[in-house]
């Protein structure tokens, strides 16, 4: 019986080092396209020229859509495992059974996972299934954002369309002028 355990619980320890490494590549892949998002939010609406200007939507959009998919992805591969893991828990119960051992001596032998407690072990597994999906949630805002930002966007070589700011759609007031055209009016003003 304790080779039969072993066997088990080297599977689940297979198990354990398959999620943690899908969870880790997961965050450092997200972690990167955050951090490219980021850099492409810090560009100042000044610093982006008209021709820029749809082609750092186009990149918003693409950031968020890769994003969401890796995430999609990293769910159901953590899912997978958490699907392999609890296999092992019910063919390891049957096995236990089968094995013939009284069942005192059946109770006081440890689960293979979580202590052989399910709310133990479906706590352990939640930041790894959880946390892919807050991530997908999150791309997705970001996707809608950019997207619907879009339909203000100017096509390549011409002028962008009046917007009041760069992150919301254009809106029934006239856009801000930037401080150089406001001195300008006032000078223009001042002369009549």
């Amino acid at each position: 019986m304790k080779e039969l355990y072993s066997i088990y619980r080297d599977y689940m320890k297979h198990e354990d080092d398959l999620i943690n490494h899908r969870s880790t590549w997961h965050l450092l892949i997200q972690g990167f396209l955050f951090a490219t998002f980021g850099v492409m939010g810090e560009w100042q609406p000044g610093d982006v020229t008209g021709f820029l200007l749809p082609q750092r939507l186009h990149l918003a959009i693409l950031l968020a859509s890769i994003g969401t998919a890796i995430a999609i992805l990293a769910f159901a591969s953590v899912f997978a495992a958490y699907f392999a893991i609890e296999r092992l828990c019910k063919d390891w119960n049957h096995a236990k059974v089968d094995s013939g051992i009284s069942q005192a001596l059946r109770g006081v032998m440890p689960g293979i996972a979580g202590a052989g407690s399910t709310s133990v072990k479906n706590w352990g597994i939640s930041a790894a299934m959880v946390t892919p999906l807050l991530i997908a949630g999150a791309w997705t805002l970001i996707l809608c954002v950019a997207i619907s930002s879009t339909h203000g966007a100017a096509a390549p070589g011409a002028s962008p369309q009046p917007r009041c700011c760069v992150t919301c759609p254009p809106c029934n007031q006239p856009p801000r002028q930037p401080a150089a055209g406001r001195r300008a009016i006032r000078l223009r003003m001042a002369r009549r």
